[in-house]
């Protein structure tokens, strides 16, 4: 039955090769211990196919019974939500997780993240181009690789820095407006370093 079942689900990924490798190979590694899951318990699928509600009820259960967080219950439902799917059985699994009991996520919300530089830290970075990065990031809330390439001396634009589209992510440009002393002063300091 064992070998029977995974056939059928590997049948499938072969047929349908939907995203990256990487998707492929856990939906794969997903799908297959789903169907061990199934045998152990002694359901006697011999073909995806066969696949019922109530098997996608007894993975929840079991899958909760072992202490699985939300977000991994979910992504083992999107693949057996994908397979179902590719078998044209689109109503068997609720798209809503909630009708299977699954909680929902829980958002741990770190409200400060960032790090404060004090002076004894600066002066123990010895990398100008890092101390300079690390000083933009601070005072405007700057990406890393935004203070990494910023060209201060083109950025600076009466009161406003002026990121250009390949400094930014998705190389959209957008406009920081400088408001602070701790802003112009940092400026100084990135000046004071020669490009």
């Amino acid at each position: 039955v064992r070998h029977n079942l995974k056939h059928s689900i590997i049948n499938i990924l072969k047929h349908n090769r939907d995203g990256s490798r990487n998707t492929q190979a856990t939906r794969k590694k997903r799908l297959m211990l789903a169907a061990d899951q199934l045998v152990d318990e002694g359901y006697q699928l011999e073909h995806i196919n066969k696949l019922k509600y109530k098997h996608v009820q007894y993975l929840v259960e079991y899958w909760l019974n072992q202490g699985l967080s939300s977000d991994t219950i979910k992504n083992r439902m999107t693949d057996l939500r994908w397979i179902t799917q590719k078998l044209g059985k689109h109503d068997l699994i609720p798209a809503n997780n909630g009708v299977l009991d699954i909680p929902r996520r829980k958002y741990i919300i770190n409200k400060d993240k960032s790090i404060t530089l004090t002076e004894e830290k600066l002066s123990k970075i010895q990398d100008p181009n890092v101390k300079r990065s690390l000083i933009l990031q601070q005072a405007f809330g700057l990406r890393r690789e935004e203070s990494i390439k910023v060209r201060i001396n083109q950025a600076v634009v009466n009161d406003e820095l002026h990121l250009q589209g390949s400094w930014c992510k998705d190389g959209r440009p957008r406009i920081v407006k400088i408001q602070y002393t701790e802003q112009w002063e940092a400026i100084k300091l990135c000046k004071a370093y020669v490009w």
